[in-house]
């Protein structure tokens, strides 16, 4: 029961401030955008076999 009060509770607070929830959303899919990038970039420098015979 307390944590459904406490989740009511939560979301009618970011309802009151949506420009907050908006900046954080925002920071977040950007985050998450550049680290998926960067673990890609790296899985195909580091760990890909190069593209010639005996490498």
């Amino acid at each position: 029961m307390k944590l459904k009060h406490e989740i009511i509770h939560s979301i009618a607070g970011l309802k009151k401030t949506p420009i907050f929830v908006f900046t954080l959303v925002f920071t977040l899919a950007i985050t998450l955008g550049a680290l998926f990038a960067a673990f890609n970039l790296n899985q195909l420098i580091l760990f890909k076999e190069l593209p010639y015979a005996n490498a």
